[in-house]
């Protein structure tokens, strides 16, 4: 297939799986990508010895249910769990909390794609070409229904010549900017449209997530947002790298809206290279990120042109990113994937090795499938190598800002993305120390960024002092 042997398949080693809690199993089983898998595993999740021995007390539902809502998986969840209406494992006040949920959310998704209908129409009556991209594209290409892929905002890809007259066209049908940087510093710019229809207050759980609360629903509920992207690749920090876009425009392809526009869409070996380095931007913080990449190689028409798959990772200085994602589903999800393209040595950096998850990518795969049985996953956060884990990315949104930062600097191996992120973590733009901090006026920036560095200080002599102690 494409000059690579699909029937070579190395199975990586898992890391010992008795280090996840009940409901980080079922969370995990609703992420397979094959909803017969899911099902199974979830049924074992949910009678699993600790949780009959304890009867209905072995599952925290109502962490399962907030786990499942920020890693993207809440509609999966509300999916598989009708299989237990009638069953005493699962309680119906979530049950019927968790359908709730994903009504709302449908309704969110419905409202959203129409909008993005809207503004591609547009952008296309103006001759500006644009991709669809991430959510609502995915949603209408590789999930089984549109619904059951959850998306908070539309991301659109224009060529960087045309970015400031997509946000003219924006502007023209009543969008107005929420960027505060310059184009060239950032890899998109931000747009809202306040629409007549409540997209928010059915579709998020407050009473599952203290960061919500009345005033952020109220922010929200009638709220569209918009991220007209000029690039693909971005650091942690959301900060931008060109790339060829001629490519990725000549490769795209058509879909239609349910209500019938006409838009397009990355080719899947595109799209594939863009989920792996968008889920290491975000050092792998949500699960669903995990399950589109599953779902972009298990569903696509056509299936993966693999050799262009790494080509075009190796052409855009990420392919360590997309080989961790690679080896992740293939290991944790069950997902078919060449050996090759796991194994692939031909875009490491430059005198460097690769982040591997497992192992080294030089080592024989059966050493390495030896070296990671005896292994348990890394959980400590400092300078040593990671390994991409169920438990590593399960609780990875829970760790505190700096451990974040911390694995994005320990996964982005190529060198245009580590400087980028250490001056971002320095010195954090007026943008991010609004979005990410909170911190909004002129006088408390001021104010902000003498004691950041103090902060700093001590963060940094805290790591110091663990990673002596280590020694």
């Amino acid at each position: 297939m494409n000059g690579l042997d699909f029937s070579k398949m190395v199975r990586f080693g898992r890391p010992a799986d008795q280090h996840l809690l009940p409901h980080e199993r079922a969370l995990l089983a609703c992420a397979r990508p094959d909803p017969a898998d899911a099902r199974r595993e979830l049924g074992h999740a949910l009678r699993s010895p600790d949780n009959i021995s304890r009867s209905l007390t072995g599952i925290n539902w109502g962490l399962l249910v907030a786990k499942s809502i920020r890693h993207g998986l809440i509609l999966q969840l509300a999916l598989y769990l009708r299989d237990y209406r009638s069953d005493p494992l699962a309680p119906p006040a979530i049950a019927a909390r968790v359908e709730s949920l994903y009504e709302g959310s449908a309704f969110r998704t419905e409202v959203l794609l129409r909008e993005a209908a809207r503004l591609i129409r547009a952008l296309d009556g103006a001759g500006i070409p644009v991709i669809l991209l991430k959510g609502p594209a995915l949603a209408q290409t590789v999930y089984p229904d549109w619904r059951h892929r959850p998306f908070a905002d539309i991301d659109l890809l224009v060529d960087p010549a045309q970015c400031e007259a997509a946000g003219r066209v924006a502007a023209a049908i009543g969008y107005r900017s929420d960027s505060v940087e310059s184009l060239q510093a950032r890899a998109h710019q931000c747009w809202s449209f306040s629409g007549s229809e409540d997209i928010a207050t059915s579709a998020v759980a407050p009473e599952f997530d203290a960061a919500i609360d009345s005033a952020a629903i109220a922010r929200h509920c009638h709220r569209i947002a918009v991220e007209i992207h000029w690039t693909l690749l971005r650091d942690g920090f959301g900060c931008a790298r060109e790339h060829d876009h001629e490519s990725v425009f000549r490769t795209s392809r058509m879909i239609h809206f349910p209500e019938g526009a006409p838009a397009r869409v990355l080719s899947p070996e595109a799209a594939l290279v863009h989920l792996a380095q968008h889920a290491v931007q975000h050092a792998w913080t949500r699960l669903l990120f995990a399950q589109d990449i599953s779902l972009v190689i298990q569903r696509s028409d056509g299936g993966i042109d693999w050799d262009s798959a790494l080509s075009l990772a190796h052409s855009f200085g990420v392919s360590s990113a997309l080989r961790g994602g690679l080896i992740f589903v293939h290991r944790e999800l069950g997902v078919p994937v060449p050996a090759e393209a796991m194994e692939s040595r031909q875009s490491l950096p430059i005198g460097r090795e690769a982040w591997a998850p497992h192992g080294s990518v030089r080592s024989p795969p059966d050493a390495v499938e030896a070296k990671s049985e005896r292994s348990t996953p890394t959980a400590v956060v400092g300078w040593s190598r990671h390994r991409l884990s169920p438990a590593y990315v399960l609780r990875a949104d829970d760790a505190p800002g700096h451990e974040i930062v911390i694995r994005r600097w320990l996964m982005a191996r190529a060198p245009w993305i580590r400087p980028s992120i250490l001056l971002r973590w320095l010195i954090p733009t007026g943008e991010i120390v609004r979005d990410q901090y909170g911190v909004r006026g002129r006088f408390r920036r001021a104010l902000f960024y003498p004691y950041r560095m103090l902060r700093l200080v001590r963060i940094t002599i805290g790591v110091l002092i663990r990673l002596i102690g280590t020694i």
